[in-house]
């Protein structure tokens, strides 16, 4: 009986062992996933979009956004231009260059 503990026992060692370099090597191998690419449109959106985008940074810390202005007759552009001088994985695009 004895045998077949020290058997059993030497066993769950090797198994123990085998995860461990398992869990060490997949570690070492890992590489991270691209950043995400987020892009979408807005106009006249002055009042939420600083909030939207600050949202998106604190889920997504480095995503790279885009802001399309759809023509914005409001602040909308100059609250992503003034985000992006502190974050500069936000860009502002303009719909009407984006169509010449």
């Amino acid at each position: 009986m004895e045998a077949f503990i020290t058997a059993l026992f030497s066993v769950c060692i090797v198994i123990g062992l085998i995860t461990i370099v398992k869990d060490i090597v997949s570690t070492v191998l890992h590489r991270p996933a691209a950043p995400a690419q987020i892009r979408f449109s807005v106009k006249n959106r002055a009042d939420n979009i600083e909030a939207t985008l600050r949202m998106l940074l604190y889920r997504n810390p480095y995503a790279e956004i885009t802001v399309v202005d759809c023509g914005s007759t409001d602040d909308t552009a100059a609250i992503i231009e003034k985000l992006a001088l502190d974050f500069p994985h936000i860009h502002l695009e303009y719909a009407e260059k984006l169509h010449n």
